[in-house]
């Protein structure tokens, strides 16, 4: 990944931290470290890959209890992990501490979607309301600004100095991030419902009617637009730079390879169900499962099956690769460890509610959330437990 997305936090101080639903403030001292998962998917091309992290068989370390289900997507800024939670917050865990420490409550009280810039900016897109993307500046604990951008019904991208996101309402934007400032808008035939993908030259993004968008970060200016499939995409693309690919997973129950500096199709793969979820990637490995309970894995230059497993549930969330091992969560309440190269299962555990937060690297831990209103965080069994 360009070095310029890999800015991360040494140091992340808790000065101020006020009752539920109030003001949160962080310092933030900005230097090289790639610790942070800021975006969805893990980073801006969202491959939902770490080399390294905690390897199974694992055990729950710490459950912390909320008054909601957990969002879709977490963020973490060092030692801080923001959990958005489905009744208009988002609520603040400290892991030095190991509690929760306060919330920030949405101006609204709907579902929202988070991203962190590693400046200390906590980024919010709603999918309901008038003003729909919101800034809020961790340093100053207070709103930096807050603007119209249509019904955005996934997450908003920070990167350098911009804000990008998608918009039911027809249209892809990209925002000043100190200012909120519109800096362009593209139209686009459709509604789009997921994040976009960003290289270091484009933005890339789907809509409902299968079209995918590139587009000049710059100048928002068209690169190529492709067709994949007859029907919606409701998932971020994932973007492969050592293959060239942005993969495209689609509710037709086909998943798209298309060469990521013309978009022409370079191969497809044809599942048993749609795919309601993100695939993720390491190397030649492509993983991903489809909404009838199949995982499958693809050589991800060729699209050829490597391996395929069926399920009696479908997964709830996007696969998250570490080193050797695929995590999933599951609609039956399991959370499974894979291993990458067989789909053998490694190691599972039974949660409490069905899971749908995607899985991430916080630390020493994988942490995981359930319709239970529970966030888990899970370790390796040889390590001590922190109470």
């Amino acid at each position: 990944m360009n070095a310029m997305f890999r800015i991360g936090i040494v140091s992340l101080t808790l000065v101020l931290l006020a009752a539920a639903c109030s003001k949160v403030r962080v310092q933030v001292d900005t230097a090289a470290d790639d610790r942070a998962w800021l975006y969805p998917g893990g980073g801006l091309l969202h491959t939902a890959f770490r080399p390294d992290g905690p390897q199974p068989p694992l055990k729950i370390q710490r459950i912390v209890k909320l008054n909601a289900a957990p969002g879709e997507h977490l963020a973490a800024l060092d030692s801080l992990l923001f959990i958005p939670i489905k009744n208009g917050r988002v609520a603040v865990y400290e892991a030095r501490r190991g509690k929760l420490v306060g919330k920030l409550k949405y101006p609204v009280g709907v579902e929202g979607h988070i991203a962190i810039h590693p400046d200390g900016f906590l980024l919010m897109s709603l999918r309901l309301g008038h003003q729909t993307l919101l800034c809020y500046d961790l340093k100053q604990a207070r709103y930096l600004w807050k603007r119209r951008a249509g019904l955005v019904w996934g997450p908003p991208i920070p990167a350098d100095s911009s804000v990008y996101v998608v918009s039911k309402f027809k249209h892809a934007d990209r925002y000043d991030l100190q200012t909120g400032r519109r800096i362009w808008r593209f139209g686009i035939e459709s509604q789009a419902y997921a994040e976009p993908a960003l290289t270091g030259s484009a933005m890339i993004f789907a809509t409902d009617k299968g079209r995918v968008h590139a587009v000049e970060r710059r100048t928002g200016k068209a690169v190529w637009e492709a067709q994949a499939g007859t029907r919606a995409v409701m998932v971020a693309p994932v973007v492969a730079l050592d293959h060239g690919l942005v993969y495209i997973a689609s509710l037709d129950s086909s998943l798209y390879a298309l060469d990521l500096e013309s978009g022409q199709e370079v191969w497809r793969f044809r599942a048993g169900g749609s795919f309601w979820k993100a695939p993720a990637v390491r190397d030649s490995v492509l993983i991903a499962s489809d909404g009838m309970g199949t995982l499958y894995a693809l050589h991800a230059a060729t699209g050829q099956l490597l391996w395929q497993r069926a399920f009696s549930a479908p997964f709830g969330t996007t696969p998250l690769i570490v080193g050797g091992t695929v995590y999933l969560g599951a609609l039956d309440k399991m959370f499974y460890a894979f291993e990458l190269t067989s789909g053998r299962t490694l190691w599972q555990v039974a949660l409490k509610g069905r899971v749908r937060t995607n899985p991430m690297v916080f630390l020493n831990s994988i942490v995981v959330g359930s319709e239970d209103r529970y966030i888990y965080f899970l370790v390796q069994e040889d390590m001590g437990v922190n109470d």
